[in-house]
């Protein structure tokens, strides 16, 4: 003490002698003294280092102050700029503030303490983000002091997640009630089918993504689907009717945001888009039937177009007959039937189907064109045979037909009947008269010359062509065709007739064949 103290001591002594009293040297209770080792206290007290004071040996806290319940961190991911609380209460009263720090990059950081939302034993401490710090999570430390001086460890077991990075869809798929179109990367759908968007994240997201189908600069939200799980989700668009959405191309957006509040600067669009198709498709153009007639063994072809890509093949029949695709994928087809013979004999419509790539089916096209199915070959009826006379006699032959006969005959090139006289061994010309020549052929040692006269149905002329007279039976050939054409075409009472001239030979009209001809679906006749 120094030399006041003394002096102040001696008078208080000096004064209970004279009053007869005694003195008491006692530290009182509530006294705080500071210190820095023990030699700074009384006697009966002991110098707590971790609040630098004297504090009564009878009266000494041993047990460290703890939290109450659990410290929370919240959000647990922040990005740049964002702001991270550690809020938690004290389980009793401290001698100075909790100590808050996050550990970054191995250097503890404090955290500040909120004197706005702290209050008694509950405090709030708060972190800025830098953006510097390293993208992982970062452990919080918290450590009480109370009165009594006693130290706590680290109470959090807690972390701050520093995250800068937006997250990204690793993989993602659009489907409607069928898989996507690889050639076009497009979804066809129609009225009240279900589109699905399946994706995966990255990273575990905050709010969940906001996923949307643009249609006419109008944003219609997909619904989660409960499937959705971890880093997977499932979202569902259902298609409206036609008089709420509109036909076209949508495009389908992806928004995501993680814990940290990260998120692209724009929604991302997928890749593969959605056509809205209402619309069933039709036929562009006019269809291919071939051919009208046909017989036995004869095949039916069947080409046509779409007016848009198809999703399945069309169902293509004839007579109730099914057809088969011979070629064809996208707009254009071109279907078969072969002819057994076992068939009606009629004629029989074709009929079209078409499924558009939405799932939308046309109404059945019955196309009006038709083939006949004719399996009975041509019948001559009513031959004559005009005059009866001698050598170099012109002898006509007239006869009609039970049906009408075919313009193609591919056995003679012609269609014509086959007229000759009986015995004679192939040194005869047939000859059909038409008009300009369009084709010969050469048909058992007779050549046969096909020729147009106009809408007219052929005329037949056989001639001897023997080698003594081929030169003139060559010249005098056309002019007996143009001279006895018109007489020799006629038609009576609906049926058609031919007539025949046998110019020369040495046989007679008794000795005439009967004649061959072949009907529209080639069948034949004697």
């Amino acid at each position: 003490m120094d030399s006041g103290k003394h002096v102040l001591a001696a008078v208080a002594v000096l004064a209970c002698v004279f009053c007869a009293c005694s003195s008491d040297l006692s530290v009182p209770g509530a006294a705080q003294l500071a210190c820095k080792s023990e030699a700074d206290c009384p006697s009966g007290w002991a110098c707590n280092a971790n609040i630098g004071k004297c504090v009564k040996t009878e009266n000494i806290d041993s047990v460290a102050p703890t939290l109450v319940g659990e410290a929370a961190v919240e959000p647990p991911a922040i990005k740049k700029g964002a702001t991270a609380t550690v809020s938690f209460e004290a389980s009793e009263e401290l001698a100075k503030p909790p100590e808050v720090s996050v550990k970054v990059a191995a250097e503890p950081r404090l955290l500040t303490k909120d004197d706005e939302r702290s209050s008694g034993e509950k405090y709030v401490f708060k972190y800025k983000a830098a953006g510097s710090e390293p993208e992982v999570s970062s452990p919080v430390t918290i450590t009480l002091t109370d009165k009594a001086g006693n130290r706590s460890g680290d109470l959090s077991g807690k972390a701050i997640l520093f995250d800068f990075t937006p997250p990204t869809m690793i993989s993602a798929g659009v489907s409607g009630p069928t898989a996507a179109d690889p050639d076009s990367d497009q979804v066809f759908v129609k009225e009240k089918d279900k589109v699905t968007v399946r994706f995966t994240v990255s990273e575990k997201l905050g709010p969940d993504p906001a996923v949307s189908l643009e249609i006419d600069s109008q944003l219609s939200a997909f619904v989660k689907d409960p499937s959705s799980g971890g880093l997977d989700y499932v979202y569902t668009y259902t298609v409206g009717t036609r008089d709420v959405e509109k036909e076209g191309l949508k495009t389908v957006t992806v928004l995501l945001t993680d814990a940290a509040g990260n998120a692209p600067p724009e929604p991302e669009s997928l890749r593969t888009r959605v056509v809205f198709d209402f619309t069933p498709p039709g036929l562009a153009g006019a269809p291919t039937l071939t051919p009208p007639v046909v017989k036995k063994g004869d095949f039916v072809t069947l080409s046509f177009d779409a007016d848009e890509p198809l999703g399945s093949d069309p169902v293509v029949s004839i007579g109730g007959g099914s057809m088969k695709k011979a070629e064809g994928t996208g707009t254009s087809f071109k279907y078969t039937y072969a002819v057994n013979g076992g068939e009606t004999e009629d004629e029989k419509a074709v009929s079209v189907t078409l499924t558009d790539k939405a799932g939308n089916e046309s109404d059945t096209f019955t196309l009006s064109g038709k083939v006949k199915f004719d399996f009975t070959g041509p019948k001559i009826l009513t031959p004559t045979v005009t005059p009866t006379g001698k050598k170099d006699t012109v002898i006509r032959v007239t006869f009609s037909t039970d049906e009408k006969l075919g313009a193609d005959n591919p056995a003679r090139g012609c269609g014509e009947p086959a007229v000759r006289e009986e015995g004679r061994r192939g040194h005869g010309d047939v000859r059909c008269e038409r008009g300009a020549p369009v084709g010969s052929r050469r048909v058992r040692g007779a050549v046969a010359v096909c020729k147009e006269i106009a809408e007219r149905e052929p005329l037949c002329v056989c001639e001897d062509a023997g080698p003594d007279r081929a030169r003139r039976a060559a010249r005098d050939h056309g002019r007996s065709c143009r001279s006895h054409g018109e007489h020799n075409y006629r038609e009576r009472g609906g049926e058609l007739h031919r007539g025949f001239q046998a110019a020369g030979g040495e046989g007679n009209a008794d000795r005439a064949a009967p004649c061959r001809g072949a009907d529209d679906a080639g069948d034949g006749d004697v």
